[in-house]
């Protein structure tokens, strides 16, 4: 008996290799490399006057005050350094660089989200049948002859309303990394405009404080000579 073919008998081949390797494609056609931040070389202990060599163990965990001038428990140098923050014209160029940095972020996220698209219009048409008909006559000689037929006419001369409507939407898929790599640039981006407007504002608070220390300073040295020269008017 000759043998017959069996058709269920294919020949097959392992899905989960062919995954695997267009999954390592996709991952490796990424755009650029992870971004690796430097390691500068640092020292381990801090050099001073006082000490040659201080450990790691010996340094101050808790961070600086960042109002360290309200220390100094004077009420006119709080009020100075309030309105030079609140008035300094460069330091709100710095804030508003955050703001316009932080919507870049937003912008380059959105770009990896679906597009949706919508559209709506109504219009309101009126046939000219009726008028046409009116002008040559040709309506009251109708009416006359076919009532039915009349009143038909006037149903179909009536305004009309068109309404249309429209729904679309897309989504490219980030296979690439292109979106990714845009927010991480934006991210960074953002940081660095918070660190230049940290930078602004301890320049801004130290050169205030500088120069009302200096301003106490000078009235003290004043006071000084003051009462050194009412001395020497007495001796005399």
């Amino acid at each position: 008996m000759p043998a017959r073919f069996r058709p269920d008998r294919r020949l097959s081949f392992p899905l989960s290799p062919l995954l695997g390797l267009s999954a390592l494609t996709l991952s490796a056609c990424s755009v650029g490399p992870d971004y690796q931040p430097p390691h500068p070389t640092t020292p381990a202990a801090f050099n001073d006057l006082h000490s040659a060599e201080r450990t790691a163990s010996q340094a101050l965990a808790a961070q600086p005050d960042p109002k360290w001038w309200r220390t100094f428990n004077d009420p006119q140098l709080n009020s100075l350094i309030d309105r030079a923050i609140a008035g300094n014209i460069s330091l709100q160029q710095a804030v508003l660089r955050i703001a316009g940095a932080r919507e870049q972020t937003l912008q380059a996220g959105a770009a990896g989200l679906p597009t949706l698209r919508a559209n709506a219009s109504a219009t309101r048409q009126q046939l000219g049948l009726e008028g046409e008909l009116d002008s040559s006559g040709a309506r009251a000689q109708l009416a006359e002859s076919n009532e039915a037929l009349a009143s038909r006419l006037d149903s179909i001369t009536r305004p009309i309303h068109l309404y249309q409507g429209s729904f679309d939407t897309s989504w490219e898929l980030d296979l690439w990394g292109l979106v990714r790599r845009s927010v991480e640039m934006a991210n960074a981006q953002t940081q660095a405009s918070v660190e230049s407007r940290n930078d602004a504002l301890v320049s801004l608070e130290a050169e205030v404080a500088r120069a009302y220390l200096q301003l106490r300073g000078a009235q003290s040295v004043s006071g000084t000579l003051l009462e050194q020269i009412d001395v020497a008017q007495q001796s005399l």
